[in-house]
């Protein structure tokens, strides 16, 4: 027997053997599927298929219901339904199964607010549709109420901070060290790792701001950061706030009462974001769409208020050595012709400094930059016309040059700083598709510095 008499008898109808239940109707598409049985009880729906991959999927533990386009011409059309979970769950079954019809039935019983009009209409059109239908979505539970309209102090005092009513205080915008001094605010550290790296994200729950009770009031470091840093982030400033907003509505409408209550507080605004001096607040929503439904980290069944400071941040960024920086014979440099993004999250990059005033000349233009050991002052730097990595001598251990591809085609080259009280620290990235310049960059930068210098490759195939 061949590989197509092989395929012709699995892709066609089963067929009844002695002593065996008669076959369920086969079905279009997808040979998977064949022999499906749906049995609908109180609590979930059960699937048996010919093939034994059984499934059973909870009604409570529905978050989603989608409709696509499977096979066939109307009006014999084909399509799956998916129930699936924010959770990653999913639960397929076809149209064409035994006991689909009594499937159906049950959706209005079991997902609160089912549309069976609706509904019914989708199925006319999935064949037509180019993409899933969003048959229903389970509404967001209600966790927010507007109070009353938002008091004067708060409007005018939006550049301090947040005044919660609920406790008469302020929560000043500072530093993350004064935001812990704060017995109303949890900390809890998020990072998935806490041998090399911390993160830590603050909670005040249930204030009311702005005169709208709130589930929760949340900030973050704006990312994972290396424990080195731990002895400097109570100086570090908080500057953004945010909180998921619910009145038991979909988000698009949520937004509205959101929309009109703050147009009230701070006048019109065309895209639901009102700047206040240095701080914005803007309301982020979103429609349903299939594939944020399949992934909960797109899919935010929310109304989303985001609080956004602007400080100054040159204090963190300042340094003695980048003002009073003068050349002399101790001082050694090179400048390359490149543009390279230089890393300079000060959160994340504790040697990121204002590139020293001395030096900016070197670098004529900005697809510059330059690399200089300072042997009588023990630094080592790295950085373009604005910012610079000024790392001390007794940390630094040298560069490892990572070049990374996709599917064999060069993507960037990015620059590690290997240190002595970690692995590596990551200074800049080179977006440019010749890996030959990688190469000769590498090369050049190897043949100047008195410190190993190590390649790397990192293939990915995703």
């Amino acid at each position: 027997m061949g590989i197509k008499d092989i395929l012709k008898w699995f892709l066609s109808p089963a067929k009844s053997v002695v002593n065996a239940a008669p076959a369920e109707p086969d079905h279009q598409g997808n040979p998977l599927h064949r022999g499906e049985r749906i049995t609908v009880s109180s609590k979930r729906i059960s699937v048996s298929r010919f093939n034994g991959n059984n499934e059973a999927f909870d009604w409570a533990n529905a978050d989603y219901a989608i409709i696509d386009y499977w096979a066939g011409k109307k009006p014999d059309i084909a399509f799956s339904f998916e129930l699936g979970t924010f959770a990653y769950k999913r639960f397929e079954i076809m149209s064409k199964s035994a006991g689909f019809k009594q499937f159906e039935e049950a959706l209005p019983k079991h997902l609160t607010g089912f549309d069976t009009a609706r509904y019914e209409l989708q199925k006319q059109r999935v064949s037509e549709a180019s993409k899933p239908f969003v048959v229903w979505v389970r509404g967001a539970t209600a966790n927010a109420e507007v109070l009353r309209k938002a008091a004067t102090q708060e409007i005018e005092g939006v550049e301090r901070g947040f005044y919660l009513s609920d406790q008469d205080v302020w929560l000043e915008w500072g530093t993350f060290g004064e935001l812990e001094s704060h017995k109303f605010v949890h900390r809890i550290d998020t990072a998935r790792s806490g041998k090399r790296f911390f993160n830590y994200r603050y909670t005040i729950n249930n204030p009311t701001i702005f005169g709208i009770r709130i589930a929760a009031l949340h900030t973050q470091m704006s990312e994972a950061v290396k424990i080195s840093a731990k002895k400097e982030y109570k100086s570090w400033l908080v500057t953004h706030y945010w909180a998921d907003i619910s009145f038991g509505n979909n988000a698009l409408d949520d937004r509205d009462i959101l929309t009109r209550h703050f147009t009230a507080a701070f006048g019109n605004s065309e895209d639901n974001s009102w700047t206040c001096g240095n701080v914005t607040i803007k309301l982020l929503a979103e429609k349903l769409a299939p594939y944020k439904l399949k992934n909960s980290r797109i899919y935010h069944p929310y109304c989303r208020i985001e609080f956004t400071r602007k400080p100054n941040l040159s204090i963190f960024y300042e340094s003695a050595y980048s003002k009073s920086l003068q050349l002399h014979e101790e001082l050694r440099y090179i400048v390359l012709n490149v543009r390279l993004e230089i890393e300079w999250d000060y959160q994340d990059h504790i040697y990121s400094k204002f590139t020293p005033n001395v030096l900016k000349p070197l670098m004529q233009t900005s697809d510059q930059f330059i690399v200089w050991i300072d042997k009588r002052e023990g630094v080592a730097g790295f950085g373009d016309q604005l910012f610079s990595h000024i790392i001390p001598t007794d940390k630094f251990k040298g560069i490892r040059f990572e070049f990374c591809y996709f599917r064999d085609h060069p993507q960037e080259l990015i620059f590690w700083a290997v240190l002595a009280d970690t692995d590596r620290y990551a200074m800049a990235t080179l977006r440019h598709e010749n890996d030959k310049k990688w190469n000769a960059i590498a090369e050049e930068i190897t043949q100047f510095l008195p410190y190993p210098c190590e390649t790397t490759t990192n293939y990915q195939y995703y």
